[in-house]
């Protein structure tokens, strides 16, 4: 979120080393085409002030801008629809230049274990950015774990535990930017240890989900990051609880899931993500578990209300300033976060049914944000596509549904982080297209025809991607197995 401190211009801020000619053209293309809409609409200093002033004192950051600005200017030229070969030197002069910043992060570890955290997560973020621009959707999802966990390593082992609130840590806007990273983790591939889900999930309750928190919103920033934090740990204990149906021992039994015919594929299965379906239903959680989940249902509801008086006010802004967008995206992501709160613990889709009040809030909010959000290919954080994906694949409502499909292909090249159009459009398309043939004369989809997604294999870079689900066989039948591959 934006602070009240003039901005001031890149260029002018920026003292940092010397640059060759085609490094200073793209680093000033960095500067003046991408780095203020990189993280979305909302402004933030993260990659306009904070980033490239690092690069005075961490010459694999500056190379690491450079090669963001010439794969930012490959993408936005294939987007136009050229295919000269000066597209194409863009990017491979953006390939050299992140294998100069790569180079220079490995040996900055090498003489260090106990460099900044600050210049650790800001080196993770940049290696977040390219390669999730790139379409390695594994390798990024891999790259931010792994940052993440070093700085609850590193902050764990402090006296202030995992309080990035605290002054001294890494400052607002990257604790803000820490935070978006660890959602794109959580809502994509995950692969870190319940243990980890728990930790997490518990210090979150304690320093930033405080009762006392919620009567204190005074403007659009506070519910915005009161939200975020309720939407992380909600997640974090998702994964707890979708973890405590598994066996210990758990590994995927059937072989269709092998993807040794996907390098570098992003593989979401039942154990690393929040979408695919686990083997069980409500009934086989504990109870503390189930009292833990209405517990933070009412967490959400408590939030809503507190923050309607804040809403009311910036939804009568212009539609395009910062507390209108703000408040839009808020609404989008809880009710997204509501849904797959109450979903994680649904036995059969049917019930998603009763959700639709959720659904048409996202469909009503993410129509007034897809303008704001489709001016550009790429963003870091989370915006509509996460959201318009549940729409896509769990609501039965078929003119909503139509709507989130179709607002969900942006265009081939537009990512939000991990999130990739295509791919989210697709993998919803294909579960309309698979139960629409059932839908009754009064438009309504049988129970005993209705989908669930169970798998993906996903390599965007090669645009290419197996999609798996379970679909019921009809009435008094069980689930048939069902895959796809597809192009785009």
């Amino acid at each position: 979120m934006a602070s009240d401190v003039p901005r001031v211009s890149i260029l002018e801020l920026y003292l940092g080393p010397r640059f060759t000619e085609d490094e200073s053209r793209y680093f000033r293309y960095f500067c003046e085409k991408v780095a203020a809409g990189i993280a979305g609409p909302l402004p933030t200093g993260v990659w306009s002030e904070i980033i490239p002033q690092v690069c005075e004192i961490e010459p694999y950051i500056a190379h690491g801008l450079v090669a963001l600005g010439a794969f930012s200017k490959h993408r936005k030229e294939i987007v136009n629809g050229s295919g000269s070969s000066s597209t194409y030197k863009h990017l491979d002069y953006a390939l050299k230049e992140y294998g100069k910043s790569l180079q220079g992060m490995q040996r900055a570890i090498d003489k260090s274990a106990g460099r900044s955290p600050r210049t650790a997560l800001i080196a993770c973020l940049l290696v977040f950015c390219i390669e999730s621009i790139q379409g390695r959707q594994a390798s990024a999802s891999i790259h931010a774990t792994n940052g993440i966990m070093m700085l609850y390593d590193f902050y764990g082992s402090s006296a202030e535990g995992c309080d990035f609130s605290k002054q001294g840590s890494i400052g607002p806007e990257l604790r803000t930017a820490f935070t978006d990273l660890d959602l794109q983790v959580l809502y994509f591939l995950d692969i870190r240890p319940a243990v980890h889900h728990v930790m997490v999930k518990e210090r979150l309750n304690h320093y930033n989900l405080r009762d006392g928190l919620l009567s204190s919103f005074q403007n659009i920033k506070d519910c915005y990051e009161y939200l975020q934090a309720i939407m992380r740990r909600n997640l974090h204990f998702i994964d707890q609880a979708r973890k405590s149906l598994l066996d210990p021992h758990f590994q995927e039994q059937s072989g269709t899931f092998s993807p040794k015919a996907w390098e570098d594929a992003a593989d979401l299965r039942q154990n690393n993500n929040p979408w695919s379906q686990v083997d069980g239903h409500e009934a086989h959680f504990p109870p503390e578990i189930l009292h833990e989940r209405d517990t933070y249902l009412a967490d959400m509801i408590r939030w809503e209300e507190a923050s309607e008086d804040i809403f009311q006010k910036c939804m009568a802004s212009p539609h395009h300033s910062e507390d209108f967008l703000s408040a839009a995206l808020l609404k989008a992501h809880s009710a997204a976060s509501t849904i797959r709160m109450h979903g994680s613990f649904y036995m059969d889709e049917i019930q998603y049914d009763q959700l639709e009040p959720y659904f048409h809030t996202i469909i009503t909010y993410c129509t007034l944000l897809r303008p704001h959000y489709s001016a550009s290919s790429y963003h870091t954080n989370l915006g509509i596509l996460m959201p318009l994906f549940e729409v896509g694949i769990h609501c039965r409502n078929k003119l909503l549904r139509d709507q989130a499909i179709t607002m969900t292909f942006v265009h081939k090249e537009y990512r939000e982080g991990v999130w990739d159009s295509y791919v989210g459009g697709l993998i919803c398309k294909w579960i309309r297209d698979l139960e629409e043939p059932w839908r009754d004369a009064k438009g309504h989809i049988p129970q005993d025809r209705r989908a669930k997604i169970a798998g993906l294999n996903v390599v965007v870079e090669k645009r290419r991607a197996q999609m798996f689900c379970t679909q019921r066989a009809g009435p008094g039948l069980g689930s048939v197995t069902k895959d796809i591959i597809v192009t785009w």
